[in-house]
């Protein structure tokens, strides 16, 4: 078992002190759930906003020039990117091409979360979602 498994056991029996073998089976159906809702959010994420991983192929000097706060990607490309994101209201990106908050990732979650309930597919609340998601479980 791997470091990673071994905190979220830990993190996982936390949650489970007190609870009755049903509230458990409860728990490890929200779980469960979570991870899958997450990993909807995740790919969704990533295509909705694919902006904001432009930084994960920069080259050095790409980096170097996102490192003193300008963006190298072209200015048209800028633009576009700054409309679709003032559309969907979620924040631009800063100066550097970079997030500056989580708007679009709360974005995408809702969006997830209304695609889900639509097709009568299991949702858990935001809330729950993010503390689970916050306990790394």
């Amino acid at each position: 078992m791997n470091k990673l498994k071994k905190i979220q056991k830990t993190k996982r029996q936390a949650l489970y002190q007190g609870l009755s073998e049903n509230e458990k089976a409860v728990l490890d159906s929200n779980i469960a759930t979570a991870k899958h809702i997450w990993a909807e959010v995740d790919a969704e994420h990533s295509k909705l906003f694919s902006e904001e991983f432009d930084h994960t192929f920069d080259d050095h000097a790409d980096c170097n020039r996102r490192g003193q706060g300008v963006n190298p990607m072209s200015e048209e490309y800028i633009e576009r990117v700054a409309e679709k994101r003032l559309a969907l209201g979620v924040s631009p990106l800063s100066e550097n091409g970079m997030s500056i908050d989580g708007s679009s990732l709360r974005y995408t979650l809702n969006k997830v979360l209304t695609e889900r309930k639509q097709g009568g597919r299991p949702v858990l609340s935001m809330e729950l979602l993010i503390e689970l998601k916050a306990a790394g479980i």
